[in-house]
């Protein structure tokens, strides 16, 4: 079983691309008293190492243009905590501090950071200390990921729009997303972080996520409503294409499989202790390795 691997890219995996189908489902967290002894730490003394694939969404990044008015993460103030992508590195700590990159990761979408003042709160906290579990998403998201066995060293924590709320609400609707232009080029971003990053399974949580992972180049139609439209989570579910397989982007990026689900603080979908959510996501864990194998097989015949 393969665990904390790194490649650059997609292009120095195609040999091993079979072999990087096989998903770590190492240890997960084994009880609530663990999460909260958790060091959720993301490189604390080092910065990633100048080859780290995050370096390649980072400096793609740096060619926004963002909206007026709008929060940003400038390179300089990323956190050094472990969190989502781009307030942070979007990877869990390793014994060496250096954090590689997994093969073949799960990537893990929400829908933006948060606010300015959360992102300046994590910045400011001490580096030995860990990241603080009352947020309500990351603590949300760990426990589904708990509870579908998946070991957090072998995902990626990203966003689908990059900037940052205003004030101190996570419920305020976000001015950047009347900007169709942010939109679309956030849309295009996604897309070059799945590409770069090569993902086994993706997790795409919440309504504004699953939007732009459906309208994205090659994204699942099976998300999108009547005339490119889009269709809500409840329907997604009810016409059962709550897992989509194959996400084939192109570009020599490996196909994968994508699940969808109401965002982890949306109180009024989420199931009781987010069984619904991770059983999701246990399936699609199957789903991807049934195919991976049978892709295998097939290869083994010729």
């Amino acid at each position: 079983m393969l665990s904390r691997v790194f490649y650059p890219d997609c292009s120095t995996q195609t040999s091993l691309r079979n072999v990087g189908l096989v998903l770590e489902l190492g240890r997960a967290i084994s009880s609530s008293d663990e999460i909260q002894n958790v060091t959720f730490d993301l490189v604390t003394m080092h910065h990633p190492p100048s080859d780290h694939p995050v370096w390649k969404l980072i400096e793609e990044l740096k060619t926004f243009e963002p909206p007026k008015d709008v929060c940003w993460v400038r390179p300089e103030d990323r956190t050094h905590h472990a969190t989502f992508f781009p307030g942070g590195f979007g990877l869990w700590r390793s014994p060496d501090d250096i954090a590689p990159f997994p093969v073949r990761p799960i990537v893990v979408i929400g829908n933006n950071w948060g606010t300015a003042q959360m992102h300046a709160e994590a910045r400011n906290r001490h580096p030995e200390d860990p990241i603080d579990i009352s947020d309500p998403t990351s603590r949300n998201c760990l426990q589904i990921l708990k509870g579908a066995g998946i070991a957090l060293s072998q995902c990626f924590f990203t966003n689908a729009y990059m900037e940052l709320l205003k004030g101190k609400s996570m419920l305020k609707r976000s001015p950047a997303l009347d900007d169709p232009a942010y939109v679309t080029r956030c849309r295009h971003f996604l897309r070059f972080q799945l590409q770069k990053l090569c993902p086994s399974i993706a997790i795409v949580m919440g309504a504004k996520a699953i939007r732009q992972f459906s309208l994205m180049e090659n994204g699942p139609r099976a998300w999108r409503g009547a005339g490119g439209g889009e269709r809500s989570i409840k329907e997604i579910h009810e016409l059962g294409f709550a897992i989509v397989r194959p996400i084939d982007l192109g570009e020599n990026t490996p196909s994968f499989t994508a699940v969808g689900f109401c965002h982890p603080c949306d109180r009024r979908n989420s199931s009781k202790g987010f069984v619904k959510e991770s059983e999701l996501v246990r399936k699609a864990v199957e789903t991807q390795e049934a195919a991976s194998s049978m892709s295998i097989q097939s290869k083994m015949m010729f």
